[in-house]
């Protein structure tokens, strides 16, 4: 019984993950997570840019983040929700003026024509 009740609850969090998800946008699981913390957290971000960059072990999230990277890159972050957009916004925001070198490496990889980085910062001199 306690067994059935368990699966019951993991098949019922599933459908509500799921749910709050609209389709062809990317997951919300990670909205949560304050950004600032990490990037500022040498322990933390450098992994990160490690996975990315391909050098070094990505976590899963790590792994999710670099599957969508390219797509976040090459569409403009069409699938990320305001709030995905206004948090890649500030992650670019911060690369730029703090680490340059890091969105260098990152932008030579993920977006090699320069495209996203022109629209960006086309972006940033309008605010």
């Amino acid at each position: 019984m306690v067994h059935m009740q368990v699966l019951l609850f993991v098949v019922l969090a599933a459908v509500a993950a799921v749910a709050q998800e609209p389709p062809g946008k990317y997951s919300i699981k990670f909205d949560g997570i304050n950004l600032e913390d990490i990037l500022r957290d040498n322990n933390r971000f450098l992994p990160y840019i490690k996975c990315l960059m391909d050098q070094g072990r990505c976590t899963p999230d790590g792994n999710e983040l670099k599957r969508t990277m390219a797509d976040e890159f090459q569409t403009d972050c069409a699938k990320c929700s305001q709030k995905q957009k206004a948090a890649v916004d500030m992650v670019i925001n911060f690369l730029i003026k703090n680490r340059q070198h890091e969105w260098n490496n990152l932008i030579k990889k993920f977006d090699p024509n320069g495209e996203y980085q022109k629209r960006h910062e086309a972006n940033l001199n309008r605010n």
